[in-house]
């Protein structure tokens, strides 16, 4: 019987996996709309899937009981991981090679925050840690040593989903135990669909201009059912597994994301300046 922190890797190397893979979805949504399009329907179709799939989990009558301050967590997270985050990695994965994105997901950005904000405890055997797990995704990740250090616009805005993402996922550690992982996650979500159908409105995007297609409509639900599985999965791995320790797991993604760039773009890692 796996003990509740075993759970929460199992439930991060999963997260991993799906996140590798999101940079896929940015990029076939491209051509159908807008960028905050793309992740306003991303994230509402996500949060439509979660009400059947967490219903049996979701008290509502909570509702009336939740204090000011988790109200404004709920509503920074929401900022932090999608209306900002999820919003500049969907940059990103458009602008620069998809492997290139990959190799910024690998710098220790979590581990770094979980340190700063949560002042946890930082020894010689964890920096090890930390640094020998950077150069193993730093090794698979990169083609090119020479040039590691002269960034495209699109590793900028990696480099900052990467730090909002992070802050909004560790941001867990803050919540009371009033609601559970589901209930969290929709609530999050909803506030994210209203910040960004508002963002969407106020760069001018035009409802009138989306290329709407069967395939489209897949896309969508697709990333959708990803979305809210990887914020169920973040909320319930790191409430259960320290913040090093999850950098590292999540310091994975890289790989599985060089994987998906080569298939499906055939994407090789150079940073360069575009």
């Amino acid at each position: 019987m796996l003990n509740n922190t075993s759970k929460g890797i199992a439930a991060l190397i999963v997260m991993t996996c799906i996140g590798a893979s999101m940079g896929l979805f940015a990029r076939w949504l491209e051509e159908a709309m807008g960028l905050y399009q793309q992740v306003f329907f991303r994230i509402l179709a996500g949060f439509i899937l979660g009400i059947p799939l967490f219903y049996k989990k979701t008290n509502l009558s909570k509702v009336h009981h939740i204090p000011l301050g988790e109200w404004l967590l709920i509503f920074l997270r929401g900022s932090a991981i999608y209306l900002f985050g999820i919003t500049f990695g969907t940059r990103a994965f458009i602008a620069a090679k998809y492997s290139n994105v990959a190799f910024i997901m690998a710098l220790p950005v979590t581990a770094l925050l979980g340190l700063i904000i949560f002042r946890g405890s930082f020894n010689f055997r964890k920096i090890i840690l930390l640094i020998t797990s950077f150069i193993g995704v730093l090794i698979i990740a990169v083609k090119d040593y020479t040039q590691i250090f002269i960034w495209d616009v699109g590793a900028y805005w990696a480099l900052l989903a990467t730090s909002l993402v992070s802050f909004g996922i560790l941001a867990r550690k803050w919540h009371s135990e009033l609601l559970n992982n589901q209930e969290i996650t929709q609530l999050v979500l909803f506030f994210a669909v209203i910040q960004l159908f508002i963002a969407s409105l106020a760069t001018g995007e035009s409802i009138g201009a989306i290329k709407w297609s069967f395939a489209t409509i897949v896309v969508v639900f697709t990333a959708g059912l990803f979305n809210v599985l990887y914020m169920l999965l973040a909320n319930y791995g790191f409430q259960k597994v320290d913040a090093l320790l999850a950098n590292n797991i999540v310091g994975m993604q890289p790989i599985f994301a060089i994987v998906i760039g080569y298939i499906g773009f055939q994407d090789i890692p150079t940073m360069h300046l575009a």
